[in-house]
């Protein structure tokens, strides 16, 4: 119910993205699109419109080496400019404009370091920013893990439910 075949994202749809940070740990970037409200043409020729504001994940990258539980080790550029590559090859994401959305609220944290005498500032999210990937912090307060958690459900439930009248 909450895998379906492929279908041509509506241009209307907003693109963007989420970030869950890692380096010795995998991370995990996360493409998703959001219905407004537009009909789609499934891969059998019916038409369906979603309800506005339904959250469909269309790619992703999963950091990993292959070996459980281990990330990459990339530099924060080599993630930046692999995200980018991702959505200049991506078939659904080439092409078009996609906003930075929440991310793992620790890439916001700075290191300050000093470089030829002078202190600097620096975060993972500036880092990403200085090649165009742009982010917001996810909440992450204490407790906030519970109504997110049952937003997820209350969304994934929505789409067991025909005709669907309810975001999913």
């Amino acid at each position: 119910i909450n895998v379906i075949e492929p279908f041509t994202i509506p241009a209307s749809w907003k693109l963007d993205r989420s970030f869950d940070w890692g380096v010795a740990k995998p991370f995990s970037v996360q493409w998703w699109a959001e219905a407004d409200g537009t009909s789609v043409t499934r891969p059998d020729g019916t038409t369906w419109r979603p309800p506005r504001g339904t959250l469909f994940l269309v790619h992703e990258w999963y950091g990993w080496n292959g070996h459980a539980n281990t990330g990459l080790r990339l530099t924060d550029p080599e993630v930046a400019r692999g995200i980018l590559a991702h959505e200049r090859e991506h078939p659904v994401l080439s092409g078009r404009q996609v906003k930075g959305g929440p991310a793992d609220p620790t890439i916001f944290d700075c290191s300050p370091e000093e470089v030829n005498g002078i202190r600097i500032e620096t975060s993972i999210a500036k880092e990403h920013e200085k090649l165009g990937i742009r982010w917001v912090p996810a909440h992450a307060e204490s407790g906030s893990r519970v109504p997110s958690g049952a937003k997820l459900r209350q969304m994934m439930k929505a789409c067991h439910k025909q005709p669907m009248e309810d975001a999913g």
